[in-house]
């Protein structure tokens, strides 16, 4: 019976969880996780789902509550996506996939540049008059280390984008992806051109 209930409570996470990914636009999962357990006043410890399984429904709750918006916001991030690709092309750019496969109205689009300062990605911005703001995004690179990595973000379109700015004598390095733990997919202009042709040609 016990073991009923758990499996009850971990689904009722789960939802939950999914939930305030999309409404609040929260990537990390272990914080969502963890703020919908306090919300349920539940044990953590007991129910916590993998960040597999919050994916999955953060997914389907798009597919059948938000169905054609999602699709529209999936098509207009990946014409950003190709977008940016050409302005930051001396940054050797990539775009994480898992910012592009669910994206929610708040969630942001995540560019992956690489240079020798971070400084370079301000002056580029600084010259071509764009608003921005700077912070630190946190990768895990393997199962023990972490790293801050300088980003800046700005809006496009009223999409909020986050270029993190990695350090260019560790390109081949690639972080973890949050929600399977293997390495972040990483997508380059190419391949985001073929998704953007398959949306359009869907949409004829």
């Amino acid at each position: 019976m016990a073991s009923i209930r758990i499996q009850y409570l971990r689904r009722v996470v789960c939802e939950e969880t999914a939930k305030i990914v999309i409404d609040e636009g929260i990537r990390d999962y272990q914080h969502a996780k963890l703020k919908a357990c306090e919300r349920l006043s539940v044990n953590p410890d007991q129910v916590m789902p993998a960040n597999i399984e919050i994916e999955q429904a953060v997914a389907t709750r798009l597919r059948i509550f938000d169905g054609v918006a999602h699709d529209l916001r999936y098509r207009q991030r990946l014409q950003i996506a190709v977008e940016l690709m050409d302005e930051f092309d001396d940054f050797h750019p990539r775009v994480n996939g898992d910012s592009i496969n669910t994206p929610t109205e708040c969630s942001a689009l995540e560019l992956h540049t690489f240079a020798d300062t971070p400084e370079e990605v301000y002056l580029f911005l600084h010259e071509r008059d764009t608003p921005f703001h700077d912070k630190d995004k946190r990768f895990r690179f393997n199962h023990a280390t972490w790293r801050q990595i300088p980003a800046v973000s700005f809006i496009v379109d009223e999409v909020s984008v986050d270029v993190c700015i990695f350090r260019n004598d560790r390109r081949g390095e690639i972080p973890r992806s949050q929600i399977d733990g293997n390495a972040m997919t990483r997508l380059k202009k190419k391949r985001l051109q073929e998704l953007l042709q398959e949306c359009e040609d869907a949409i004829k």
